[in-house]
């Protein structure tokens, strides 16, 4: 958690100095970074609901707070409650799924609604190991094994590589 969040910031650092029209704020790496940290401080509270509940419980909060970053609490399209404007007042609590109206980032993804998806693939692997199902996913392809190794720097990478052969290109 800690590795992904240093490589978040990393990129946002990057990206403020190297690409200010495109800016990374709270990105994929410091969403994944954060969740792993928060569910490995909760998950001793986390396991006490069956897994099959806690999945669809975490499904049903994802749904509710999907609308979040618009200033609504619904299900997917349906607003149904509207949210206080002072919580997107404060450009501090975009991490949170607050943004403010002035808040911009290329890749952007907020702690909630995500967390909740972060939180019902945990309860759902519970229930893959409590009824020994496992095995069903410990097959290796070696190619993809070594790739998943350094999938980190690839993903770091990536965005990099992409540019420069587009710029060759252009």
């Amino acid at each position: 958690g800690v590795l992904l969040n240093l490589a978040g910031f990393a990129v946002t650092c990057v990206t403020v100095i190297a690409e200010p029209n495109q800016e990374v704020w709270f990105g994929v790496l410091n969403l994944i970074g954060c969740s792993m940290m928060i569910v490995s401080v909760l998950s001793d509270n986390l396991k006490k609901i069956s897994p099959l509940s806690g999945a669809l419980i975490s499904l049903l909060l994802y749904a509710v707070s999907y609308d979040l970053q618009k200033g609504c609490v619904g299900f997917f399209g349906l607003d149904m409650v509207k949210l206080p404007d002072f919580l997107y007042s404060c450009k501090y609590l975009a991490f949170l799924g607050f943004p403010s109206s002035d808040f911009v980032s290329a890749d952007y993804f907020p702690i909630i609604p995500w967390i909740f998806l972060f939180t019902a693939g945990f309860y759902l692997w519970n229930f893959i190991a409590q009824k020994n199902l496992a095995k069903y996913f410990e097959f290796k392809i070696p190619l993809f094994d070594k790739i998943g190794k350094y999938s980190l720097w690839i993903y770091l990478a990536h965005q990099p590589v992409i540019m420069g052969v587009l710029m060759l290109i252009m």
